[in-house]
């Protein structure tokens, strides 16, 4: 994790937030996939600061190519969703801060 700012991404990783130290990955992992594409909704269940919650993102699929460096063909999606930090134990002066985060996500993913 890296902000423009290295004093806030030094309290981003404390205990006030995501406590890195004790819990350096987040995961999300898909239960079910639903949509007539190319939009679809992805239900799962995101993992931060070891706590598990289920959570719904509205998907676009992109398109495929070749990655020019590569080589591999890829696949491209664009994802949103919210989720209440709260819900995962990050509650660092909510309500002054909002406790809905707004989730924008861009993956790419290659054919191995």
């Amino acid at each position: 994790m890296t902000t423009a700012s290295a004093e806030l991404t030094a309290h981003l990783k404390n205990t006030d937030f995501f406590e890195v130290a004790t819990f350096p990955e987040a995961t999300f992992v898909s239960r079910k996939v639903s949509g007539p594409g190319p939009d679809y909704r992805i239900d799962g269940d995101l993992t931060l600061k070891g706590k598990t919650q289920p959570v719904t993102l509205e998907a676009r699929f992109v398109g495929t190519g070749t990655n020019p460096m590569t080589k591999a063909e890829t696949v491209g999606f664009h994802a949103k969703g919210t989720i209440k930090r709260s819900d995962f134990g990050i509650t660092y002066i909510v309500p002054m801060v909002s406790d809905a985060v707004a989730l924008d996500i861009t993956a790419a993913f290659e054919k191995k």
